[in-house]
């Protein structure tokens, strides 16, 4: 049998939920849990982004440095086509 001294019955202590509607809160009291609600919201927004940014550098560099690759490469291969070279002008045409 469980010992009833034992921490494993104890029931933690639990601050009580407030309902506003039910509750008499001042106006006062009430305006700061609005204010407090929308800045843990946009810091949570803010932590939320923080999370993906340096993973978007990453991606956006890697694209950036194959497009400049690719760029990089076909002037240098147009660079080194000499085909159009080796034609003679086409003579003019007697009248």
């Amino acid at each position: 049998m469980a010992d009833s001294s034992g921490s494993a019955s104890k029931v933690p202590n639990v601050m009580k939920r407030v309902d506003f509607k039910a509750d008499k809160i001042s106006e006062a009291d009430l305006e700061f849990v609005q204010r407090m609600t929308a800045r843990r919201s946009e810091l949570l927004r803010q932590r939320g982004r923080a999370r993906y940014v340096k993973r978007n550098v990453a991606v956006g560099c890697a694209i950036a440095v194959g497009v400049v690759g690719v760029y990089a490469y076909s002037m240098l291969a147009v660079k080194q086509e000499t085909f159009l070279d080796d034609f003679d002008s086409p003579a003019a045409p007697k009248t």
